[in-house]
Parts: C-alpha cells; structure tokens; sequence
C-alpha cells in the first residue's frame, strides 16, 4: 500500500501543480483501504507540489466505497433536467 500511495502522491501532485482544486477524493476501490493509502499519498503530495498549492488542497478519502462512480452517474442527468 505504500508503493501504491506514493505513486498515486505523484500523480495527485500532478494534478494538483496544474489544475490548484480546493479537494480530491480518493474513490472506488481506493477508499476501501482508508487513511494506509491516504497517509501515503499524502506524504508523496507534500514533497512534490508546490507548497502555496499544496496548503489550498485537501487529500478526502469517499465514503461511498464502490459505488461512487454508479451514484455519480446516476445523478448526472438529474442535475441536468433540474
């Protein structure tokens, strides 16, 4: 899980370094190893990013496991016809 986090802190920082979002939420399958994957991509996050962007961001892991992608579907076109 560590080698795993540490690739994904890389690419969060990426991310991160370009676009500047306010929060990225590990999803799906991620979010079933909870805070292991998180502390470790965080701790990558924090090395590589630019630290003025880097303070702005905050690392969530979903609450919504699996699922999320199914429920994030599921509620597009709801929003659109609203």
């Amino acid at each position: 899980l560590e080698e795993l986090g540490e690739k994904l802190g890389k690419a969060i920082a990426i991310v991160i370094n370009i676009f500047n979002p306010e929060t990225v939420i590990l999803g799906g399958t991620l979010s079933d190893t909870g805070e292991y994957l998180r502390f470790s991509a965080k701790s990558t996050l924090n090395r590589l990013s630019h630290s003025i962007v880097n303070n702005d961001t905050h690392l969530k892991v979903s609450q919504l496991g699996e699922k999320a992608g199914v429920i994030g579907a599921a509620s597009t076109p709801e929003q659109n016809f609203i």
